[in-house]
């Protein structure tokens, strides 16, 4: 997918919990693992259904306060346990059963840790559930009608748009917390590595 724009964006609040300033920063670059940035007008204009899960929820992801960004990112780990669950039973290759239900067993850590440093996360994530009452069709709207293969790759390439977010938290923290970030990083490059090497 071709970005719109060679610039890049960025959220700056205070931390919720730590009561300090961060910035998030959306990179539009078209390398692997960089977030491409498309206004969800174009995404729509140029394709009835998206090629790219990047394309259509990191306009989404760019227009919630950037406080919310962890969680919308937990919710969006979980949305994508989820396919994985429902890969592995499409199964009956046990290397591929194992290894899906592997990549959901990281998605959902990650969006435990998250839940768990966010405060009032419960209740905060109902709220994003009712400002973005699409967010899950929308989703899907990327990976419906494709074939496994597709759907596979689709999903990869979302997985380094979540490393590299998960970076951008890294970044925004210190200590352990920082350290949490960029390890889960690495559990989301783990599950792009696993697909890619599902559809070699």
């Amino acid at each position: 997918m071709t970005p719109v724009s060679s610039k890049s964006s960025s959220h700056e609040v205070g931390d919720v919990a730590n009561s300090r300033n961060i910035t998030y920063n959306i990179r539009v670059n078209p390398n692997v693992g960089e977030l491409p940035m498309q206004t969800q007008a174009d995404s729509f204009i140029e394709s009835e259904q998206p090629a790219s899960l990047l394309e259509v929820l990191v306009p989404i992801l760019e227009s919630a306060p950037a406080a919310d960004l962890p969680l919308l990112l937990a919710w969006l780990e979980r949305l994508a346990a989820d396919k994985y669950r429902a890969w592995a039973r499409q199964t009956k290759d046990e290397i591929e059963i194992k290894g899906l239900l592997e990549c959901a067993y990281r998605e959902d850590a990650i969006a435990e840790f998250i839940e768990l440093i966010e405060p009032q996360s419960d209740s905060r994530t109902q709220a994003l559930k009712a400002q973005f009452p699409d967010m899950e069709a929308m989703y899907d709207s990327v990976l419906d009608g494709q074939d496994r293969r597709e759907q596979l790759r689709r999903q990869a390439e979302g997985e380094l748009g979540g490393a590299t977010f998960l970076r951008q938290f890294a970044q925004a923290h210190s200590g352990a917390t920082a350290a949490q970030f960029e390890a889960l990083a690495f559990y989301e490059e783990a599950n792009s590595s696993f697909l890619n090497f599902l559809i070699a």
